[in-house]
């Protein structure tokens, strides 16, 4: 006896087919008379074994699993077989090309030596590319994997021990003990990539020590000293009556409660950014929707219909409602839907959109289905009953926009009525906008009783095609209702009639969607985890202070895409930026993800409005209305790449020469995050928009005119007219929200005028945020702007603007330099020189008039010194003494942060920084101050 049992773990998903061979002893009988067979008792033959196996399809992800494996199997062994021996130690040298890097994994150079420093064990579950590369394969496979093992399990258990077949279920098993290291692993990354240790180390808190004691003798000062994350502790006298010794400043722990305030709503909001980015990702994901296959449920009653005549034979259609009685149009959609329902090549997405309370009487879908069926021959099931159906095709006029419902007359004049023909709507104003055809088909409908009225509920089958041009692929709703029915069954005229329909009070609408699987969709879903995978990087990578950035840092292409990621740094924390900042600010990111949603809008658009509408008549879902907003938030990136493009075009049509000329780019520039959340709430009601910019319309059904002659054009159908009036109102939407910006921080903004470092971002780049961290501070003498600023933070924000940002390469003004030249301080006379000699003297520096228009160094005049500096290795060995090393600052320290710094960029967009003495300062002399958290005052 052969066996195929095939079982499906989703409605319409493939089904793995269980294969079966058994020999039985059977006693039967024949009778001759009636042609019949009867089987009296069907047995096991004692001793025989039932022989097993399995057919399902294969796919793409069977074939890279069995290549990953094997791959990690080759590379095991070479690393094993190298780890026996003695490796000669590394140099960097040794792994300066990726090449090197890979030969190096399993074939380094070595001795002939035995070490015997791990065993084979140690190397698989530790090893990072091992690990990573074997848990890909387990995941590719494990759709199989999972029903191989389970059907091997089941019949093991019920047989003789079998050593074999337990090693293979073990094998099968041990799979996921590399997950296990795998998340282990993550987890360790995602902890150092927090700085968690920076955080907690890093207290405001400060001891209050009184000055009669020594305080170098104090245990509670000597502790902290040498801990670069810990602010230097207190020493002020005891003062009042009672000799408190505190001095509390209450106005000072008020502003302190608020900033933390302002930085919790901030973080959450980072959080919150961070979150939607993720479900957009993964939730609002096409491929992963489609593999999950809960969507193949609604597909269920056309699984046996491959053409438009097989659907009519099989279901009872009304004579002026049938596949074939609609337009040449409809008749094509129909044919499409059947295609994609029917592919076994994954050309078509089929994606669950959940299900709804339906409140609104208009979204009642069960009254179309009151009509007079024929009952024929082909339609009628073995069990005597009959499945129904119903199609309407046609076109939707449209008249106007948003903008001419608010502005104009298209709202108010008189509209179209049902029956208007083609000529007169377009006299109206009306314009076709969509080509429609809305089939609907239910589950059988007895005809046990004739001319006998009876009730039942059936599920109805809703498949609603869309078309926004002609000839275009259309797009399927598909939904699921049940419905109350009362109809009777007239055996002499061979009809059913179907007197009331009413959907079931309580009953939910389940809501999917089909569309055409296109480049675009995956190039799009690869761009978004690529940006996914880069901010998490730069995240990580600016929640420690990053090494100050030379032109050799960043001489190659591969250099600057490495250093996006993963640029050179320091464990310490930087505090920067917030993980916000980089999604809305990184000009790769906002380009990349705005090419990515560009990509991706065509279904997107469909998905969301689908979802909107549906969502609008139901209960409020938090998990629906999540994912609504994360597909508004991704228009958020266009906005960006808009002020980004805006302040591209004004650097290159003006012919400013100095930072700060420009008065319209300091304009395209927000003060912090929040003002660009704000700019999100008309995106956030786009939908909304696009369904009242089309409210206008009536609909003409193919019964009523022959419409095989007319066409819909692109730019007049449902979603593209409604596109220039939506990014009119996001144009004027966020000109309003600079000005708001401008005009609320106004004296904000002027401070940031007058500053360096402020100007690189509002005038000498494409940034187009400014950090709110930093801290103006007054200067004797000084004219302008200054700001202290941790050199942690000072380095990671040149790292942003000199990989993140294109940079303009703007001068400095005159004027700016002689005010930095003559606030230079002499309190310390010539220590400061001493100091900044360490750093040497840009060529022909010293001699620069102060009247010179620029403070920046030509790129020759220092490239030879910088080239010789990064061949030395600038290093700090973890092993010295943290409180010899920041013991405290010296003399000609302390000058230099009381010194004013200025902030440039050279002709080629360098970032570099400048003393009073117009002497460059470099990576080398930077360290010390990362080093002891010092501060720097930039004017």
């Amino acid at each position: 006896m052969y066996r195929f049992f095939s079982t499906s773990f989703c409605s319409g998903c493939a089904p793995h087919t269980e294969l079966g061979l058994d020999l039985c002893s059977v006693v039967y009988s024949y009778n001759d008379t009636a042609n019949t067979i009867t089987i009296v008792s069907s047995d096991a033959v004692p001793g025989f074994r039932h022989e097993l196996g399995m057919i399902f399809q294969r796919t793409w992800g069977t074939m890279a699993s069995l290549i990953v494996r094997f791959l990690c199997m080759v590379m095991l062994l070479g690393a094993f077989g190298a780890s026996e021996k003695t490796v000669r130690w590394t140099e960097p040298s040794d792994v300066d090309t990726t090449l090197k890097r890979l030969m190096h994994l399993v074939s380094p150079a070595q001795y002939r030596h035995p070490s015997g420093a791990f065993e084979f064990a140690y190397l698989c579950f530790n090893s990072d590319v091992l690990v990573f590369l074997y848990t890909l394969a387990v995941l590719f496979d494990e759709d199989i994997a999972m029903v191989f093992s389970r059907t091997l399990y089941r019949w093991h258990q019920h047989s003789d021990m079998d050593v074999w077949i337990e090693l293979r279920l073990m094998a099968l098993s041990l799979r996921w003990l590399w997950i296990n290291c795998l998340l282990l692993k993550a987890t360790k990354w995602l902890c150092n990539c927090s700085c968690l240790e920076a955080a907690i180390n890093h207290s405001p808190a400060k001891f209050v020590v009184p000055t009669s004691h020594n305080a170098k003798s104090q245990p509670l000062v000597r502790a902290p000293q040498g801990r670069a994350t810990m602010p230097s502790l207190a020493v002020v006298p005891s003062t009042g009556t009672l000799q408190r010794g505190f001095d509390v400043n209450k106005a000072a722990k008020v502003r302190s409660r608020l900033k933390l305030t302002l930085t919790l709503v901030k973080r959450m909001a980072g959080i919150l950014c961070a979150s939607l980015l993720t479900i957009d990702v993964f939730a609002n994901n096409w491929e992963i929707m489609n593999y999950v296959g809960n969507g193949r449920h609604f597909l269920t009653p056309l699984l046996d219909v491959d053409t438009v005549d097989a659907l009519e034979a099989r279901y009872s259609f009304p004579p002026m409602k049938s596949p074939n009685g609609v337009s040449k149009v409809g008749r094509y959609m129909i044919e499409f839907a059947l295609a994609q329902l029917l592919d076994e090549d994954g050309a078509a997405y089929v994606l669950s959109m959940g299900s709804f309370a339906v409140h609104d009487a208009s979204s009642n879908l069960c009254g179309s289905l009151v009509q007079t069926y024929p009952v024929i021959a082909t339609a009628i099931s073995k069990n005597n009953s009959i499945r129904v159906g119903t199609i309407k095709d046609g076109v939707t006029y449209i008249r106007g926009n948003t903008l001419t419902h608010w502005f104009g007359s298209t709202l108010t004049a008189p509209q179209a009525v049902p029956g208007t023909d083609d000529d007169d709507l377009r006299a109206m104003g009306y314009v076709p906008g969509r080509s429609y055809t809305d089939m609907r088909v239910t589950t059988p409908l007895p005809l046990s009783s004739p001319r006998q009225l009876i009730a039942l509920n059936v599920s109805m089958y809703r498949f609603f095609s869309t078309s926004f041009c002609s000839g275009c692929h259309p797009y399927t709703e598909l939904g699921i209702d049940v419905c109350s029915v009362v109809y009777w069954y007239n055996d002499t005229a061979k009809t059913v009639t179907l007197k009331t329909s009413d959907r079931i009070g309580g009953a939910r609408h389940d809501l999917g969607i089909m569309f055409q699987r296109s480049w675009e969709s995956t190039a799009s879903l690869i761009v978004r985890i690529v940006c996914m995978v880069m901010l998490l990087g730069a995240f990580g990578a600016s929640e420690k202070t990053v090494r100050w950035t030379e032109p050799s840092d960043v001489d190659t292409t591969l250099k600057r895409l490495m250093y996006l990621v993963n640029p050179a740094k320091y464990r310490h924390s930087s505090e920067a930026f917030e993980f916000a900042y980089l999604c809305f600010n990184s000009d790769v990111a906002v380009f990349l993800y705005t090419l990515a949603v560009l990509f991706d809008e065509n279904l997107a658009i469909v998905f969301s409005q689908t979802l909107h509408r549906w969502a609008q008549q139901s209960n409020t879902n938090g998990w629906v209305e999540l994912r609504l907003m994360a597909f508004s938030l991704r228009w958020l990136w266009f906005n960006c790449l808009l002020l980004k493009a805006a302040k591209w075009l004004c650097n290159y049509v003006s012919n400013s020469q100095y930072t700060g000329q420009n008065v319209v780019m300091g304009w395209l520039n927000f003060s912090s995050v929040t003002w660009i959340y704000l700019s999100y709430v008309v995106l956030a009601m786009r939908n909304t928009f696009i369904e009242y910019g089309n409210s206008v319309r009536l609909t003409i059904d193919s019964t009523a005119q022959n419409l095989d002659g007319t066409s819909v054009d692109f730019f007049d159908s449902w979603y593209i007219r409604a596109m220039g009036p939506l990014l009119i109102v996001m144009a004027c939407n966020l000109a309003l929200v600079l000005v708001l910006d401008r005009f609320c921080n106004r004296s904000w903004w002027r401070h940031m005028a007058n500053n360096s470092l402020c100007r690189q971002y509002m005038y000498n780049s494409t940034s187009i945020l400014c950090s709110d961290n930093l801290h103006f501070v007054p200067r004797r003498g000084f004219t302008g702007s200054s700001i202290e600023v941790r050199a942690r933070m000072l380095c990671t924000m040149q790292w942003f603007l000199s990989s993140h940002v294109l940079r303009f390469g703007l001068q400095e003004q005159p004027q700016a330099v002689r005010n930095i030249v003559a606030t230079k301080s002499t309190a310390v006379g010539g220590a400061g020189h001493r100091h900044h000699g360490q750093h040497g003297t840009v060529s022909g520096g010293g001699g620069r008039d102060s009247e010179s228009s620029s403070v920046s160094s030509k790129r020759g005049s220092v490239t030879s010194r910088r080239h010789e500096e990064d061949k030395q290795q600038h290093w700090t060995s973890p092993m010295i003494d943290e409180d010899i090393r920041a013991s405290s600052e010296s003399a000609a320290d302390a000058s230099s942060s009381r010194d004013m710094h200025l902030i440039v960029q050279d002709r080629d967009g360098y970032v570099r920084m400048f003393d009073a003495d117009k002497r460059e300062l470099q990576a080398l002399g930077l360290e010390i101050k990362i080093l002891r958290d010092s501060t720097y005052l930039v004017a």
